[in-house]
């Protein structure tokens, strides 16, 4: 194995992330010893940590002796012993503040108590800055047609399809973890990441089964309002399981993309068209299509309390998310709206939908109706291109997602990221091919 050239690594995940990202898995990726301070994973240059044996066990298990200097512990069990002291230091951010102080308003509008789920559900859609917010649209059995323009009319219109999931199989937090536990996944204490945080986005790496122990160990009781107000709670943000060789397609299985957008859903018929005009064969041709349409198929998994900043989706994708487990707040704004939510970085907006308080700060917003909606198992949100969107989980969730391309909305923003992928596959193929030079300690 050789390491590709410096500026051409930059891996950050097992599995799920970009292939074209490069990690070092074995020994003698090290050459004759240093790192890679660019690869953002547990590395032992030199030997150093290293067993014998070397395998993912490592000496952990007490299975014959270990190597001078060895660690004893392999490199998941070094990762969630990380992301464990993690998930207990006493740290926090605006976002997750201004969450509670929509909390603890809810809270006194309801005089300290709430009877049932669903009164503290509504009641979170409809307090604070979501006051004046108008209801997203709920429809059952929409067509195919019906749909489409939803998303193709003007701006489009946010939809919540109720039965959205019903062809979906019945998945709870345990199940979930019982069939993708060996998943190796990265968390988040804030997410999307922004260049401009500050402090940084804390992540870290672990088996899914564990990170599931911890959304359990947060979940307190939703009737008292109990939220762990010192400690930020961890976000298993975009999981690419459904690509995962392992996992992909009884993912797949159990939860089907919905039926009405099978006639709206234009991506893989949109690669196929520019494999060939491209004079790809069908072999080249169906590797891409899979590919490249299994990375827009994520899962989202977290505590109560998770939040997805406000942002729209990049690379002009209309989108869906459905809950397959619990209960998930969702506030968004049209695409003409977006000037003032204050834009930042592209696709993300600094504005906090739910802190009664940013509002001084910045008030331009007021002057934004928000669409508010809460989903509930099986539900779907259809969610246009340009549509900006903000999701807090009001218990502990599971959410499946999508994003997609329509032929007469946003086909040329796929096919200039199907060829701008290839093309650094292209460079990345070359530069595989120059001399490296070994590290050395």
């Amino acid at each position: 194995m050789v390491a590709p050239p410096y500026g051409a690594r930059g891996g950050t995940t097992e599995r799920g992330g970009d292939e074209t990202r490069w990690l070092p898995r074995e020994r003698r990726a090290f050459g004759l010893g240093g790192a890679f301070p660019e690869v953002n994973v547990v590395q032992f240059p030199c030997g150093m940590g290293w067993c014998e044996r070397n395998d993912a066990v490592g000496c952990r298990e007490g299975e014959g002796e270990a190597a001078p200097g060895c660690l004893e512990m392999g490199f998941e069990t070094l990762s969630e012993t990380a992301a464990r002291r993690a998930f207990d230091e006493e740290t926090t951010t605006r976002e997750y503040e201004g969450f509670l102080k929509h909390v603890r308003l809810c809270a006194r509008r309801a005089e300290g108590s709430v009877e049932s789920d669903e009164d503290w559900r509504s009641m979170c859609a409809r307090v604070g800055g979501l006051e004046k917010s108008e209801r997203v649209r709920r429809v059952r059995n929409i067509g195919a047609d019906a749909l489409e323009a939803a998303l193709v009319a003007g701006e489009g219109e946010p939809v919540v399809v109720e039965d959205g999931g019903k062809d979906w199989e019945t998945w709870t937090l345990e199940k979930f973890k019982s069939e993708i536990g060996s998943f190796f996944v990265s968390v988040n204490d804030r997410a999307p990441a922004r260049r401009s945080d500050v402090p940084k986005q804390r992540t870290h790496q672990l088996r899914f089964d564990s990170f599931v122990d911890y959304v359990a160990s947060r979940d307190g009781s939703l009737e008292d309002l109990e939220f762990d107000e010192k400690r930020v709670p961890f976000y298993a943000n975009g999981m690419r399981v459904f690509s995962d060789r392992t996992f992909g397609e009884k993912m797949s299985r159990a939860f089907p993309r919905p039926r009405f957008t099978e006639t709206c859903d234009h991506t893989e018929t949109i690669i196929q068209e520019l494999m060939k005009q491209l004079g790809a064969n069908a072999e080249t041709t169906r590797n891409v299509e899979v590919n490249v349409s299994k990375s827009l198929d994520k899962l989202f998994c977290g505590p109560k309390g998770t939040i997805t900043r406000l942002h729209y989706d990049a690379q002009d994708a209309h989108g869906w998310l459905g809950q397959a487990v619990g209960w998930k707040l969702f506030v968004l704004y049209p695409p003409s709206a977006g000037r003032l939510l204050h834009p930042i970085e592209e696709s993300h907006a600094s504005v906090d939908p739910l802190n009664p308080s940013e509002c001084d700060s910045f008030p331009s917003p007021r002057r934004a109706t928000p669409r508010v909606c809460v989903l509930g198992p099986g539900e779907v949100l259809v969610n246009p291109r340009g549509w900006w969107h903000y999701a807090v989980s009001l218990t502990s969730s599971v959410t499946v997602m999508r994003n997609f391309y329509h032929a007469n909305t946003n086909a040329a923003a796929l096919v200039g990221m199907v060829l701008d992928s290839a093309r650094k596959a292209q460079v990345g193929e070359l530069r595989r091919h120059e001399t490296v030079p070994r590290n050395v300690c």
